[in-house]
Parts: C-alpha cells; sequence; structure tokens
C-alpha cells in the first residue's frame, strides 16, 4: 500500500502532513514503548501524558504496548539466542521484517504494565481502538485515511527493520561497533533519526534515554526529553 500511494494517490500538499505525523510517530515510537515503558529510562507524574503516548503508539499497528514489551524484554534477556523472539540469528530477516505480528508474548515479562489499567485497558480493546479510528477517518476524508496507512505501513517497516537488521549486520549497512551481535549504523539511523539505530549503543547500556555516545550519533528521541525535562514535564 505504501509503495501504491506515493505512485498513484501522493500529492505534495500531502508532504508536510505526512513528514510531520511520521516524525511524530517515530519519536513516540522511542520514547514511549522502548525508553519508557521496556526500560523505565525516564517517568513523569502526569498521567496525560502517558495517555497520549498510548494513544499513538495504539495507532501505529506495531503491537499493543504490553505486548512490545514483553517482547522486548525476552529480546534482550535472552539476546541472540534461540529464546530471542526476533533474533537473525535463528530466523530469516523476512520473517522478523514482515511476519512479526504473530510472536506470542508472556505477560510475566511486562506485569508492572499489566497492573496498569490504562495499559491494560489499551491492551484489551486494541484492535477495535484503530477500527474506530479508521472509520471515523475515513468517513471524513478518504485521502487521510489513504494517507494515515501509507503512514503506518513506513512506520511498521522502519520500527521492524532496528531487530531485522541491526543484529548480524549486513555489511552493506556499514556497521559500526560491531560486537556481541548487535551494531550501529549511520545510514539507518537517517531513515530512523530517531536514535533507534545506534542499537549496540542501546545494548551496552539498556537503560539509558540517550542513545548517543559521540558527537554525529543524532538521537532526536533524546532531543525531545531533554526539551521535556527543560520543561520539567519529566
Amino acid at each position: 500500500w505504501v509503495m501504491y500511494y506515493f505512485f498513484f494517490i501522493f500529492t505534495l500538499s500531502d508532504l508536510p502532513f505526512f513528514l510531520i505525523g511520521y516524525i511524530i510517530l517515530r519519536i513516540t515510537n522511542s520514547a514511549f514503548v522502548h525508553r519508557k515503558w521496556s526500560h523505565r529510562s525516564w517517568s513523569t507524574k502526569y498521567q496525560s501524558i502517558e495517555l497520549i503516548g498510548l494513544v499513538l503508539h495504539t495507532l501505529m499497528w506495531v503491537g499493543p504496548s504490553i505486548g512490545w514489551v514483553s517482547i522486548h524484554r525476552r529480546h534482550h534477556k535472552y539476546c541472540d539466542t534461540e529464546r530471542d523472539p526476533h533474533s537473525p540469528y535463528f530466523k530469516s530477516r523476512m520473517k522478523i521484517q514482515f511476519t512479526n505480528f504473530d510472536t506470542p508474548f508472556d505477560i510475566k515479562y511486562a506485569v508492572d504494565l499489566v497492573k496498569s489499567p490504562l495499559h491494560l485497558w489499551f491492551t484489551n480493546y486494541y484492535l477495535e481502538f484503530n477500527v474506530l479510528f479508521l472509520v471515523i477517518l475515513g468517513s471524513f476524508s478518504l485521502h487521510a485515511l489513504g494517507l494515515w496507512l501509507a503512514m503506518m505501513g513506513l512506520t511498521i517497516t522502519i520500527v521492524h527493520s532496528t531487530n531485522a537488521f541491526l543484529h548480524k549486520t549486513p555489511k552493506i549497512l556499514l556497521p559500526i561497533n560491531y560486537s556481541g551481535g548487535s551494531a550501529n549504523s549511520f545510514f539507518l539511523n537517517l531513515i530512523h533519526f530517531n536514535g533507534e539505530a545506534w542499537h549496540h549503543n542501546h545494548h551496552e547500556d539498556q537503560t539509558n534515554w540517550n542513545f548517543s555516545k559521540k558527537w554525529y550519533e543524532f538521537d532526536m528521541t533524546a532531543w525531545v526529553l531533554m526539551l521535556f525535562a527543560r520543561c520539567k514535564l519529566i
């Protein structure tokens, strides 16, 4: 659908909406479900910020928060072993990239989120919430619905590329600090831009909210978190 949209439907007037929406979703994905909920690297006293993060995460179609966190924590615990849910050493890159949705999850790895009424509600009504949103959006504008679906398709593809290509990293992606199975990639971070491609840094220091270690390792998510801190939101 992403390719069809860009070739046959996309107009230049769509570009600012697409870019702004894509940037917001990518930063939300990294800041909330990865750094906050999976690794507890930052916190906030404002429930409204948690709610905004949950709504945006749910609408990304990358899986409910409890499932995502459970699978990710298991990935770190059993990294690049047979028990790793998405290691290219034991699964094909294409399976990780395109069929990650059917990965089973165990709630014992996300007990803290199961205790949260907000996370539990958005997990239980994950499908219904998304369908309702798509119906409402489509009723207002089919073009806007197409734009949103294209944004989702690209977001899902980029999110899954982290685990598909930043472990056992192909040389064409110019891996940096390639050791222990994970790597950084300046090239991939030009696409990710939210710091997720500094994957080796993250594996070396999992609870750090900033994935950047060197001057050229730009991490837009860390910049947003620094702004939140300056505004005393976190």
